[in-house]
């Protein structure tokens, strides 16, 4: 599957001139997951990551712990599902750097 990696420029007004910031977004939406316990799903993305990210993770069925993020690198990370997960579903991912 293939996923995209944008770059958005927006304004910063904090700094009080009309240089732009570069805001990265990616995305891989509904994910499957299945009805287990523990599972990790690997998350890649071919067109690279930056060296920090911040990952937020969206499931379609209730789940009460949140997802855990692990191996973080350029290229992806996991993810793991927290818990007995009992029924199968998909998840929303969405990653964002400065």
């Amino acid at each position: 599957m293939a996923s995209a990696v944008h770059t958005v420029q927006i304004l910063d007004p904090q700094s009080g001139t009309d240089f732009y910031d570069r805001v990265i977004v990616a995305q891989r939406i509904a994910v499957p997951y299945t009805a287990t316990t523990g599972t990790a799903y690997p998350i890649t993305f071919a067109e690279g990551l930056p060296s920090a990210y911040s990952v937020f993770i969206t499931p379609s069925t209730d789940i009460l712990k949140p997802a855990g993020v692990t191996l973080k690198t350029s290229t992806g990370f996991t993810v793991t599902l927290p818990g007995a997960i009992t029924v199968a579903g998909v998840m929303d991912i969405l990653v964002f750097a400065s």
